[in-house]
């Protein structure tokens, strides 16, 4: 059986988080951090336009209907105030060999209070435990030293560094970092 097709919609809880599929209405807050030049300094889209972020949270919508699916973005949602803070998911999910990417990106008012690592500690879990994934790949830039000590910390270990575009065909150096079950 396909463990992707056991989930038609996740929500994830964390003590501080609800990580929850995007919703329509959620475009304005991707745009915090989508559209952030210093948020996207370390990713491999952006600054994104209002349009492009409309565009983007449109494709995620609709990979919702997918079975198996390829790509599971989920809103990162602070409980408190129920304010959108970021993202975090899979994507290039192959189900074949139980490997996908992994990643997180946060609005600028977010960073430095520990909740990079409480997601990706969730979705790591998630993935791996409830989706029978076996690995996960995180890339980051080598600046980016935050998401290095984010990831490491979760037992993700360091392979070779890669080269690859951004969306807008800039190429860049990024590292790898995987996490493997046994």
């Amino acid at each position: 059986m396909n463990a992707s097709s056991i989930f038609s919609s996740v929500t994830l809880r964390t003590p501080r988080l609800i990580l929850r599929e995007f919703a329509e209405g959620d475009a304005e807050a991707i745009q915090v951090y989508a559209g952030d030049p210093e948020v996207t300094r370390f990713t491999s889209f952006g600054p994104n336009t209002p349009e492009v972020t409309d565009s983007i949270l449109a494709n995620w919508i609709e990979e919702q209907k997918i079975s198996p699916r390829a790509e599971w973005p989920l809103a990162i949602v602070r409980q408190e105030d129920e304010v959108l803070i970021g993202a975090t998911g899979l994507g290039a999910v192959d189900w074949s060999t139980g490997a996908a990417i992994f990643g997180y990106v946060f609005r600028r008012s977010a960073w430095g209070q520990g909740y990079a690592t409480e997601a990706s500690r969730a979705v790591v879990d998630w993935a791996m435990n409830d989706l029978g994934l076996r690995k996960l790949v995180a890339h980051c830039e080598p600046a980016n030293v935050a998401s290095s000590s984010v990831l490491t910390k979760l037992g993700f270990w360091q392979e070779e560094p890669v080269t690859q575009p951004r969306l807008n065909g800039e190429m860049r150096l990024y590292l790898t970092f995987v996490k493997e079950r046994r």
